[in-house]
């Protein structure tokens, strides 16, 4: 499997998005000849208004994210059609509810073996773009807004009763 996904991966270019973090310079050594080889194309920082566009030329959107806060990067990804994958930490499971593939990045054969999956795999391709559409209709800004209004007023009753 790793020998396809290898080729597979050469043949589909590598964009990655956002800022480039720290210590990690083996890392941006790879990223630095990924690019000079012509299969990384490293984007920085994307303006949201390019997001969308982005996202729906996207054949995966991988996000191995080991911390998050909640995770909108995948939710975007999902809402434009592109299958996902996110690290199964933090709270990316539950944020994505079962349509995106949960992997382990600390584990760098299985997340390659994943990703792999995750190209070439076309029946859960389109089972991950119908469930992630489905996912994204559950999260709006007014359910969003409501919620937190409930919990407001929740603590304020509890402070009140004290």
């Amino acid at each position: 499997m790793a020998t396809s996904a290898s080729s597979r991966a050469r043949s589909d270019p590598l964009a990655i998005a956002g800022a480039s973090g720290w210590k990690n310079e083996t890392l941006h050594d790879e990223i630095r000849e990924g690019t000079r080889e012509g299969w990384v194309i490293p984007l920085g920082f994307v303006p949201d208004e390019d997001l969308p566009a982005l996202y729906s030329g996207s054949t995966l959107f991988v996000f191995p994210s080991i911390y998050e806060g909640f995770g909108l990067p995948p939710l975007e990804a999902m809402a434009s059609g592109v299958p996902t994958m996110v690290a199964s930490s933090s709270c990316l499971e539950e944020v994505t509810k079962g349509a995106a593939m949960l992997c382990q990045p600390d584990d760098i054969d299985a997340f390659a073996d994943d990703i792999a999956r995750a190209l070439e795999d076309e029946p859960w391709r389109q089972r991950a773009i119908s469930a992630g559409i489905q996912v994204v209709k559950d999260y709006t800004w007014e359910r969003c807004v409501d919620e937190t209004v409930g919990v407001y007023q929740q603590v304020m009753g509890k402070l009140a009763d004290r």
